[in-house]
């Protein structure tokens, strides 16, 4: 090969990095990853800690704490428990009001219009309209009192306590003078009872919240009159608002409980 056919060959050629430079840079990129893995690694247990008292809050109604609040540290080491008892920590969770609500429902004589359940939501208590209202009506019927009154008596009984008061229909339209619509038909009946809880039963407004939810959370599809009857109701939903410190002392209360149960079990 001539000379300028080397140099023709030189010059179409791009020029690279220095060896050294390769040798540097997949240095610094295993560095690097290094690095985030550490990084990585370290903010995990964080992570999932977050998720589950974001979780733990939102099932049990747990009010996130002012500025300026804190929760003391602790090194007990964390229990966990198995995921499949959910249901039953939720039910001793809520278990004082709860059996509370049963007992006057059944003294009441109305387990067959009113039912009483738990949820992640808290304790819910599901009132037929024919208990509180008739047809179409949002004046609260005689009969109703009772119960309302045995309410507040608990509401006054465990502070601690908010109720959420929520109105439902079925899907049959309604427009009078009253009421344009079914938002309006339930939303009114949760504030008749709301007004109750407050002017009668002397509750502070700050524990109580009432809202409408017309025909838009049925129980059942609204196909028959036997269904749209279950579908028009109050639902009376108790929620237990506490700090993270106090839920912890409780939980573990549960948690304990549990265990000497399974031991009971075991033997």
């Amino acid at each position: 090969m001539s000379d300028e056919e080397k140099r023709g060959s030189e010059e179409n050629q791009e020029e690279g990095a220095p060896h050294w430079m390769t040798t540097f840079a997949d240095m610094t990129t295993l560095l690097l990853t290094f690095f985030v893995l550490l990084l990585s690694f370290a903010q995990m247990d964080i992570v999932k800690f977050r998720q589950i008292m974001g979780s733990i809050r939102e099932a049990f109604g747990v009010q996130r704490l002012e500025v300026g609040e804190f929760v003391a540290m602790t090194t007990e080491p964390v229990q966990l428990f198995d995921f499949q008892k959910k249901d039953s920590v939720i039910e001793m969770y809520y278990a004082d009001m709860y059996e509370a609500i049963k007992k006057a429902v059944e003294e009441e004589e109305l387990s067959d219009a009113v039912e009483v359940l738990v949820s992640n939501r808290g304790v819910v208590v599901r009132a037929k309209e024919k208990v509180l209202f008739d047809l179409g009506s949002a004046v609260l019927k005689k009969e109703a009192y009772p119960l309302l009154d045995k309410l507040i008596k608990l509401m006054k009984k465990f502070p601690k306590y908010k109720l959420a008061i929520e109105g439902h229909t079925d899907d049959l339209p309604i427009k009078t003078l009253l009421f344009p619509s079914n938002w309006e038909l339930s939303s009114t009946r949760a504030t008749t009872v709301l007004r109750y809880f407050i002017e009668k039963g002397k509750i502070s407004p700050k524990r109580l919240m009432a809202v409408g939810y017309g025909e838009t959370r049925p129980l059942v599809p609204n196909t028959s009159a036997a269904n749209r009857a279950k579908n028009r109701r109050v639902e009376f939903v108790f929620t237990l608002e506490t700090n993270e410190e106090e839920m912890t002392r409780r939980l573990r209360t549960i948690l304990d409980q549990l265990q000497k149960e399974e031991k009971a079990g075991k033997k």
